[in-house]
């Protein structure tokens, strides 16, 4: 039968103890949500599996330095924003960041070809992309807290954990992130309306 444990605390003190198990389920339980987390920022699986495993090497290796003030998952989170923040300023990604996006944008499911379909799904995917576009530029702070928020799916107080920040930070920064969203998205979706009644 697996192993469970009913709180962080008890949790935490298999893996202070160097209980492999206990290690093993924290992998199995958190590897998904911190691996798209990762995708989210980086945008390249490779690297955001690479950066997955530095999360958990890191976790192992600081683990005994974990305080209580927070839960295991923000803790988790904390360090997979910092390591793909980290890698997106390091000097080896600077030449590729102007060509390259810094988020994931999922793909279009295919459908049925016929001239309204690839013309809806063109416009679709062009919007997607904007929408992705306008997460990127947002300023640092402002985009992991939304990216932790609307694609890991923390709560704002989780977030907060995560970004040591409090919890009106959280606020004010999704409340600015989303009215950014907003300006740069409002011309955008216009021009997308406008080349679509022209093209088609």
């Amino acid at each position: 039968m697996a192993k469970t444990f009913d709180s962080d605390d008890l949790w935490l003190e298999a893996l202070n103890s160097g209980d492999d198990e206990a290690f093993r389920l924290l992998v199995d339980r958190f590897q998904d949500k911190i691996f798209r987390t990762c995708l989210s920022i980086v945008n390249d699986r490779d690297d955001a599996d690479d950066l997955t495993q530095e999360v958990f090497i890191e976790a192992f290796r600081s683990i005994r330095s974990f305080k209580s003030q927070s839960t295991l998952s923000t803790w988790l989170y904390r360090i997979a924003v910092n390591k793909s923040l980290n890698f997106l300023r390091s000097a080896k990604r600077k030449a590729f960041l102007q060509t390259l996006g810094l988020l994931h944008i999922p793909d279009i499911p295919e459908e049925p070809v016929n001239f309204d379909a690839e013309h809806e799904s063109l416009v679709l995917k062009h919007q997607k992309k904007l929408i992705w576009q306008a997460i990127r530029s947002l300023p640092e702070k402002q985009k992991a807290a939304f990216i932790l928020h609307k694609i890991t799916g923390l709560s704002y107080a989780e977030i907060a954990q995560t970004l040591q920040i409090s919890l009106p930070s959280v606020e004010s920064l999704i409340f600015r992130a989303k009215r950014n969203l907003q300006k740069r998205l409002s011309r955008g979706l216009k021009e997308v309306a406008q080349i679509s009644r022209i093209a088609f």
